[in-house]
């Protein structure tokens, strides 16, 4: 099991969620309004634990937990600022890189890529490794 805390504020949360090119979530993301958008970042701000295990992803946010299996997620993209997972039907869960101590990531990275069964995509040259403090302005 992999464990990984963080607490972004509503603005490293836009930073993560801006569009990046052509990945599948830069067509919803060009799509939302901006009261969408900070209605997303909001949600996804705030102390958060997400536990990677064999059988899927525990989120927990503000004490309530969500339990994703593996087989729901329809896709993996390494981002500049993050690992995003796209969940079906709708919905993702976000890693920040930021929050992964920077001798941690390969492992972060090979897990989920072997989860992934093929579906993890890098994007925009995935992670630059900087911690939450240092991630770039969008």
């Amino acid at each position: 099991m992999i464990t990984i805390e963080y607490d972004l504020t509503p603005e490293q949360a836009v930073q993560i969620l801006e569009p990046d090119g052509s990945n599948p979530l830069n067509r919803l993301m060009k799509r939302m309004t901006a009261n969408q958008m900070a209605q997303m970042a909001t949600r996804l701000a705030g102390p958060t634990t997400v536990e990677l295990t064999e059988e899927g992803v525990l989120v927990t946010v503000a004490g309530s937990e969500q339990q994703i299996a593996w087989s729901c997620v329809r896709r993996f993209n390494e981002r500049p600022q993050a690992w995003v997972l796209l969940l079906a039907p709708s919905g993702l869960c976000v890693i920040p890189a930021g929050a992964v101590p920077p001798a941690r990531i390969p492992e972060v990275t090979a897990f989920l890529r072997a989860k992934a069964e093929g579906k993890y995509k890098v994007r925009n040259g995935g992670l630059p490794h900087l911690p939450l403090s240092q991630s770039p302005a969008a």
